[in-house]
């Protein structure tokens, strides 16, 4: 998962160098919102089978989990991110 490299990145870039983690917090946005687009095109798709119940089910919700912690990793960049603004120099 991208989202969550980046994330590792960005809280090792505040120790050193804010204005690139500022950035990172943006690409971490921007990863979820790939990965929205993404959900809802397996959605899509799985949707549509009419195979076996169980096993739509079940991909629906491992679909649904992953989104949820790619969601996480946006709020945490996001509280990241006021942080750097808030303590820009320190």
């Amino acid at each position: 998962m991208e989202c969550i490299k980046d994330l590792i990145d960005c809280v090792s870039l505040m120790e050193s160098n804010f204005e690139e983690a500022f950035e990172k917090t943006f690409e971490i946005e921007s990863d979820r919102r790939n990965a929205k687009k993404l959900k809802y095109r397996i959605f899509d798709k799985l949707y549509q089978k009419k195979d076996n119940v169980l096993q739509i089910y079940l991909t629906s919700k491992l679909v649904a989990y992953t989104y949820d912690v790619l969601d996480a990793a946006e709020d945490i960049a996001d509280y990241l991110r006021g942080l750097i603004i808030k303590y820009p120099s320190k």
